[in-house]
């Protein structure tokens, strides 16, 4: 058997199997070959396809599986290896209860038997926990699909996992930064690069009178004056132009939806970024009291001025 290309009479090569045989007389003296020529272009493209699936699922970074139909681990990429921290040896041929804990793993095969049940699901993503070599848990997100033989029955499973442990620490880190913000008394707010209103807590509300989603995705202009708004457009020009500086302090005059002042202290920054300008994050405070104070204590000292 042999490999050569065949071309037709329009000049195309095609890729051809050939399968030859002797022929022989009754006295075993050679009279020819007899052979079979077989189009394998097609064959050819499975294995060339085949070999670069191999070959992606092997560099891919992230873990990768396959698992029989009775549940053993079948194949892992390199990316899994490096994420158990196991040899690929320890590995393949083993249980996934060995490196995920079972109440997991039961949620996986429930998530399976749902995707056979729903032919129009292909995929379906689950959260599950890995426990590698040193008995560190690393939360993952893992894409599943059951697998399916010629005759439709269950043939195993595929899985593609994703660490999301840092992820996931984030977004405990931010709830409890957004139950801070939302507790304390003062008017905190974020604004993107042109003044509108991303974020505003619910502070906001007793003093002007607008809720935090009637100002989000507004100017902030609608609960400052003209002046304010470019003094405070100076004050963010400033904090750009002194890279060892990136908040400040200015005073103003906060408008509520019935028009009254109130005279405020605004204590901003700028929002980190490494593209540049992106926006503004601040403080707003009620400083109408320390205000009449002051204004008191001038009159005060001008009065005593006055009478010595």
């Amino acid at each position: 058997t042999f490999e050569v290309p065949l071309v037709t009479s329009e000049g195309e090569w095609i890729r051809h199997e050939f399968r030859g045989s002797l022929i022989k007389d009754g006295s075993g003296d050679q009279l020819g070959v007899a052979g079979i020529a077989r189009d394998i272009t097609d064959q050819r493209q499975r294995e060339q396809t085949l070999e670069q699936y191999r070959t992606l699922v092997e560099n891919v970074g992230d873990p990768m599986y396959v698992l029989n139909a009775d549940g053993t681990i079948q194949m892992v990429n390199d990316g899994m290896v490096d994420h158990l921290g196991y040899e690929h040896s320890e590995i393949v041929g083993t249980h996934p209860d060995k490196f995920i804990p079972p109440d997991d793993v039961e949620r996986v095969t429930d998530v399976l038997a749902d995707l056979l049940d729903s032919p129009a699901r292909t995929w379906e993503t689950v959260e599950i926990r890995t426990v590698d070599a040193d008995g560190n848990q690393t939360i993952t997100e893992t894409k599943v699909a059951p697998l399916v033989n010629a005759d439709g029955e269950f043939d195993g499973s595929v899985g593609v996992m994703r660490d999301i442990s840092e992820r996931k620490q984030r977004a405990r880190e931010l709830g409890r930064y957004e139950t801070i913000v939302e507790a304390v008394c003062d008017h905190v707010y974020a604004l993107d690069e042109n003044g509108v209103f991303t974020f505003i807590n619910e502070a906001i509300e007793p003093m002007t009178g607008y809720t935090p989603d009637e100002l989000v995705g507004e100017h902030i202009g609608v609960i400052m004056t003209d002046e304010d708004v470019d003094r405070g457009d100076q004050l963010i020009q400033d904090l750009l132009a002194d890279p060892d500086t990136d908040s400040g302090t200015m005073e103003l005059d906060v408008v509520t939806k019935r028009g009254e002042t109130i005279p405020s202290e605004n204590n901003l920054a700028l929002l980190p970024s490494e593209d540049g300008f992106v926006g503004t994050a601040g403080v707003i405070r009620d400083i109408h009291e320390r205000k009449a104070r002051e204004e008191r204590l001038s009159e005060f000292a001008s009065v005593v001025s006055h009478d010595l």
